[in-house]
C-alpha cells in the first residue's frame, strides 16, 4: 500500500502561504506606497534629486555599451561608478534597461517587498515556526516601520536591507551543521547586499546575521570540532560575499581614500547632520507612538505575542537573540540618548556611517521574529496539553498567560496614555479583539483553534491598515516625474550653446531641475547633488562658498548643490571669489526669476537686469 505523499502537499501548502503573502504586500503597496500620495515631500526627496534620474541616465549609458565609469556632467566630474548608491552593478537594475524608469522604479519596488516578505515566511519556517507565525512574522516586518519608508524613499538602503531574511536561512542552516549550499546562500546575500550600493547597511545586515549564528551555535551545542568547522563555514560564506561584491565595494574603497567620505570615526554633527543628535532622530520621536497609532508602532498584539517568547523551550535559542537583538538596536537606535552608546562607536564601521537611526530597521527584524515565536510558543503549549475536558482546557499555559499579560500592559499604557498619540478607541478595540481571541484558544477545541490564530494574525498585521499611509507622491509614473521634462528644449539649447563649457543653473528655487540629467541633453552642469564626492570637490567648492575649505555648518559634508550666494560667518560673500569660476570652465550661469529677488544673488552677477533668466557670464 503505497503512503500518502506528504512532501507533495507541504510543498502544496508553501506554494500557497506564499502566494497569499505576495498578494497581501501586493495590496499594501498599491493602497499604501501608490495610491494615497497627494504631494511632493522632503521624504521622498532622494528620489527626484539622486535616484531616479542617475538610473535613467545610467540605464542610457549601458544600453549604448558606456559603463559609468566617469560621469563628466556632474560638478567637475565624478568618479560615477565609485559613487555606491546608484548600484550599477546590482543585477536587479537590469530593469532599468528593460522598462522605462519610472515603470522600473514601481516594479522594483514591488518585487523587492514580495522577495523580503518570501524570503521572511522561509525563514520563520525553516526556524520551525508554524505558518501561521511565519505569515505575522512577515506581516510585521515588511508592512510597519521603517520598511515602507526606505522602499519609498530610500531605494539602496531598501535593496541592501532586503537580503537580510535569505542570509538568515542560510545563518540556521549552518549552526545546524550545513555545509556549501548553505555557504553558497549566504555568500550569494551578502554580495547582492553590497551591490545594491549602502554598506552602512549592508554592515548592520553582517552583524545580524552574525550575532544570530552565535546565538543559534550555543544552543546547538555543537562540540568543539563542529562549532569550529561551523565558524569557518560562516566566515568562508561573509569572504565570499565581499569578494562577490568587490566589483562595487573596490570602486568604493578608493574613493574612501580621496573623498569626503573616510573609513574613520565621524563627529557627532556630521553622524547628525539633520537636527543634532537628540532633536534630528527620528526614532525618539516614533517612540512617542510605540504601541500603537502611527506606522512605526510595533502593534498592540505584536507586543503581547512577543511577550511570550522566552516561553518557546524548543526555539529559546532564537526568542532570547530576538528580543536580545531587538532590545540591544532600539538602545543603539536612540544615538547619545541612552548611556551604551559608546559602545555603538566602539564596534568596528560603525562609527564611520551617518543617522545611526537607521539600525531600527535590525529592531524591527528581530521584534517581527519574537512576535512569530511567541505566537508559536502559544500555540505549542496548548496543542501539548493532554485532554480536550473544559476542567484540562482552563489550565491556561505560561506561554498564553504571559500574552495576556503582555495584552493587558500594552493596553493599560495606552488608555493612560502612553504609547499612543493618535487616539485609544482603535487600540482598545485591538486589546479587546485579541483578549478574547487568547480566550477563544485557551478554551476551544483543537480543530477550532487555527480559525483563532488567524483572527490574531489577522488582528496583528490590521493594525498596519488603521494608521495613515506614507502621503508622497513616489516617482512610480511618467506622470509623477514630468517635472523633469518640462525644460527639455531650453536644457538641450544650453547643452548645445555651452558645449564644453559648464552651466551653472542655480536652482535654489526647484533642485529638481537638472539633477543627475545633464548627461540626457549634453549639458555639463556645475553643481548636482551627490552625496558622495571627491575631497577635492568639497574643497573647491566649500572655499567658493564659505571662503574656507573645511565645511564648518549644516550639512557637515559637502553634498554638491550650491543653495546660497550670501556670506557665511565673516567670511566675503562668494561674488568676491567669481575668478574660481573659470578654475571649472563655467561659461553659464541661469537664474530663475524668484532668485533674483535676493540681493546676494543680484550682487554675485551686477550686470544682470532683474527680467532676465539667465546671462552669459563673463570671466572679468
Amino acid at each position: 500500500m503505497l503512503e500518502p505523499d506528504h512532501s507533495w502537499r507541504s510543498r502544496r501548502t508553501t506554494f500557497g502561504v506564499l502566494s497569499a503573502v505576495a498578494v497581501l504586500v501586493s495590496f499594501f503597496w498599491v493602497t499604501r506606497l501608490l495610491l494615497p500620495g497627494t504631494h511632493r515631500g522632503f521624504s521622498s526627496i532622494d528620489d527626484y534629486l539622486l535616484y531616479l534620474p542617475a538610473y535613467e541616465v545610467a540605464a542610457g549609458w549601458i544600453k549604448r555599451g558606456v559603463l559609468p565609469l566617469w560621469n563628466p556632467y556632474a560638478l567637475c566630474g565624478i568618479p560615477w561608478v565609485a559613487g555606491l548608491q546608484e548600484g550599477f552593478f546590482y543585477p536587479p537594475h537590469v530593469l532599468y534597461l528593460l522598462l522605462p524608469t519610472p515603470t522600473a522604479f514601481a516594479a522594483s519596488t514591488l518585487l523587492h517587498l514580495v522577495f523580503l516578505a518570501v524570503s521572511t515566511v522561509l525563514f520563520a519556517r525553516r526556524a520551525g515556526l508554524g505558518v501561521a507565525a511565519a505569515v505575522l512574522a512577515a506581516g510585521l516586518f515588511v508592512l510597519r516601520g521603517t520598511i515602507p519608508d526606505f522602499a519609498a524613499a530610500e531605494p539602496s538602503q531598501f535593496e541592501a536591507l532586503t537580503w537580510l531574511p535569505l542570509g538568515s536561512v542560510a545563518v540556521l542552516d549552518l549552526a545546524r551543521g550545513g555545509g556549501r549550499r548553505s555557504v553558497a546562500l549566504l555568500a550569494l546575500a551578502a554580495a547582492f547586499s553590497f551591490l545594491a550600493g549602502y554598506p552602512q547597511i549592508s554592515v548592520y545586515v553582517i552583524y545580524t546575521w552574525t550575532t544570530l549564528f552565535i546565538a543559534l551555535l550555543l544552543g546547538a551545542r555543537p562540540g568543539l570540532r563542529g562549532g569550529a568547522a561551523a565558524a569557518g563555514c560562516f566566515a568562508a560564506a561573509l569572504a565570499l560575499g565581499a569578494l562577490g561584491g568587490g566589483v562595487q565595494l573596490l570602486p568604493g574603497m578608493e574613493l574612501l581614500h580621496l573623498g569626503t567620505r573616510t573609513s574613520e570615526p565621524l563627529s557627532f554633527d556630521t553622524m547628525f547632520p539633520v537636527g543634532g543628535p537628540i532633536l534630528g532622530n527620528p526614532v525618539r520621536a516614533s517612540l512617542d507612538d510605540a504601541i500603537s497609532g502611527s506606522r512605526f508602532s510595533f502593534g498592540v498584539v505584536g507586543l503581547a505575542l512577543a511577550v511570550a517568547a522566552p516561553f518557546a523551550a524548543r526555539r529559546r535559542p532564537l526568542a532570547l537573540w530576538a528580543l536580545g537583538w531587538c532590545a540591544l538596536t532600539l538602545v543603539f537606535a536612540l544615538g547619545p540618548l541612552t548611556p551604551l552608546f559608546p559602545v555603538y562607536l566602539a564596534l568596528p564601521t560603525l562609527a564611520w556611517f551617518r543617522a545611526p537611526n537607521r539600525i531600527v530597521c535590525l529592531t524591527e527584524f528581530a521584534f517581527a521574529t519574537a512576535a512569530a515565536v511567541g505566537l508559536d510558543a502559544v500555540m505549542t503549549a496548548l496543542g501539548s496539553r493532554v485532554g480536550t475536558t473544559p476542567a484540562a482546557r482552563i489550565r491556561v499555559p505560561w506561554a498564553l498567560l504571559a500574552a495576556l499579560l503582555g495584552l493587558v500592559a500594552t493596553s493599560a499604557l495606552v488608555l493612560a496614555g502612553v504609547g499612543s498619540s493618535s487616539g485609544i478607541w482603535p487600540a482598545a478595540l485591538l486589546a479587546a479583539g485579541g483578549t478574547a481571541a487568547f480566550a477563544a484558544l485557551a478554551w476551544a477545541r483543537p480543530e477550532r483553534r487555527p480559525a483563532f490564530v488567524g483572527v490574531l494574525v489577522a488582528l496583528a498585521i490590521g493594525e498596519v491598515f488603521l494608521t495613515p499611509p506614507l502621503d508622497e507622491i513616489l516617482p512610480y509614473t511618467s506622470t509623477a516625474a514630468a517635472i523633469y521634462r518640462r525644460h527639455e528644449p531650453a536644457f538641450a539649447l544650453l547643452g548645445k550653446m555651452a558645449g564644453p563649457f559648464r552651466v551653472w543653473i542655480f536652482n535654489v528655487s526647484n533642485p529638481e531641475l537638472t539633477q543627475k540629467r545633464g548627461a540626457l541633453y549634453g549639458l555639463r552642469s556645475f553643481e548636482d547633488y551627490e552625496p558622495v564626492n571627491p575631497k577635492r570637490h568639497s574643497q573647491y567648492y566649500t572655499y567658493f562658498i564659505d571662503g574656507k575649505t573645511t565645511v564648518s555648518h549644516w550639512p557637515w559634508l559637502f553634498a554638491g548643490n550650491i543653495t546660497k550666494l550670501r556670506a557665511h560667518g565673516a567670511s566675503p560673500p562668494p561674488a568676491t571669489r567669481r575668478r574660481l569660476l573659470d578654475l571649472a570652465a563655467v561659461g553659464f550661469m541661469v537664474v530663475p526669476r524668484i532668485a533674483l529677488r535676493d540681493a546676494h544673488v543680484r550682487d554675485f552677477g551686477p550686470s544682470w537686469a532683474p527680467a532676465r533668466q539667465s546671462t552669459r557670464r563673463s570671466s572679468a
